[in-house]
This record gives C-alpha cells, sequence and structure tokens, in this order.
C-alpha cells in the first residue's frame, strides 16, 4: 500500500494569486461524477482527460486501487513521460481557470494537484491539496493526502498531525492507520505503531497487499 500511496498522495501557503477559500464546500456528487465519468469512458476509452479526471475522482473516494490503475492508464495513452509536461501545464491551466470562476471546486484543486505532483511541481500540489483540507475540513484522504506531503518533505510530525485529524473523521481508515504505524515505528514509539499497524491489519485487503499473503 505505501509503493500505491507514494503514486497517489499529494503547504501551507496559498495558491499565486488566490486567496484560501474557507468553509463548507458546496455539496458535491462524488459517486454521480464518477458515473459521469465512467459513462463518458464507456463511449471513448481512449480518451486520456476523462480518464485522468476519473482516477482523481476515485482517489478523492478513497478508491485507490481504481483510482491509480485509472491514472497510470491515463499517463500511458498520453505518450507517457515524454508527453507529461504537456499535459500537467494543459490540465493546470485549466484548473486554475475554474477555480477563478469557482474558488471552491474540490475537483478543480485536486485535478491542479495532482496534474502538478505528477511533473514534480510538489509545493503548487501541496498549496492545492491545503487549500481543498480548507474547503473540507473533516474530509479524510484529503488530510491523508496533505499529511503524505508533509512526511514527504521531511515535516513528520506536521505529516502525523493530519493523519490523526483524518482518522478523527473516519477512525476505521486503515490507510491513515498504517501510515501512522510507520511514522511513530520511524520516530521509535513501537507501542504507538503496534496500535496503528493492528488497526490497519484488520483490512483485508490493505494486510495482503501488504504483506503478500492471502489470509483465510
Amino acid at each position: 500500500m505505501v509503493r500505491l500511496l507514494v503514486a497517489l498522495l499529494l503547504a501551507a501557503a496559498p495558491l499565486a494569486g488566490a486567496s484560501i477559500a474557507t468553509g463548507p464546500a458546496p455539496a458535491t456528487d462524488w459517486a454521480a461524477l464518477a458515473r459521469r465519468y465512467s459513462e463518458v469512458l464507456a463511449q471513448n476509452p481512449d480518451d486520456a482527460d476523462a480518464r485522468f479526471t476519473l482516477g482523481v475522482i476515485q482517489a478523492h473516494q478513497g478508491r485507490l486501487v481504481e483510482g491509480w490503475e485509472n491514472l497510470k492508464l491515463a499517463d500511458r495513452l498520453l505518450g507517457g513521460e515524454p508527453e507529461r509536461p504537456a499535459f500537467a501545464r494543459r490540465t493546470i491551466a485549466a484548473a486554475r481557470q475554474a477555480l477563478r470562476a469557482r474558488p471552491q471546486d474540490v475537483l478543480a484543486l485536486y485535478k491542479l494537484a495532482f496534474a502538478s505532483y505528477f511533473v514534480n511541481e510538489k509545493d503548487l500540489a501541496a498549496q492545492a491539496m491545503l487549500q481543498a483540507a480548507h474547503i473540507e475540513p473533516k474530509h479524510a484522504w484529503t488530510a491523508g493526502y496533505l499529511g503524505f506531503l508533509y512526511a514527504e518533505q521531511g515535516r513528520l510530525d506536521e505529516g502525523i498531525a493530519w493523519w490523526e485529524r483524518g482518522l478523527r473523521s473516519d477512525p476505521k481508515n486503515a490507510v491513515l492507520h498504517y501510515m501512522l504505524g510507520l511514522a511513530y515505528s520511524r520516530k521509535g514509539d513501537m507501542k504507538k505503531a503496534a496500535v496503528h499497524f493492528a488497526a490497519a491489519y484488520r483490512d483485508r485487503t490493505l494486510y495482503e497487499y501488504i504483506t503478500g499473503r492471502r489470509r483465510a
């Protein structure tokens, strides 16, 4: 799961030229969005933009395996690494335009974050994800992605704080428990690490992915 999380997870300053939008976001029907883009892809499976957008939507939903598969496929459809910067620039520009019209558009912020991250623009990715966290402060996956980026930047205590915040919204989130297990192990707090690993391994899918063993 760590390899998957590294690929998916995406900070502290507002976006350049924009203020951080706070407060509850307008209701977004993420399941309806996922259905809409799935229908687009049923008609045109090679639509890389739709494939990328669906992957980002699934990331927001916590559907990590499906989301990662769609993001990888979008990258292949685009032509891989040589074409990635052009796609990222186009996606970033479109997301910024959407945000000028609707500063609380969490999907646009996620697209901005993911497109930036995949071309190593990690500061911009973090700024976008932080803004999403201000808009939907109780969304566990947004907190998880932001926590990963803090930890990746060497700010482990801040990463832990975001993962703990995510667990307050979703106490059974196995991925966040696993990340906290790793983090506390790194800090040498094996008692807390054991608690979080135990909670994480209650999830059969995560257990089998991490250990490579099937649970009876």
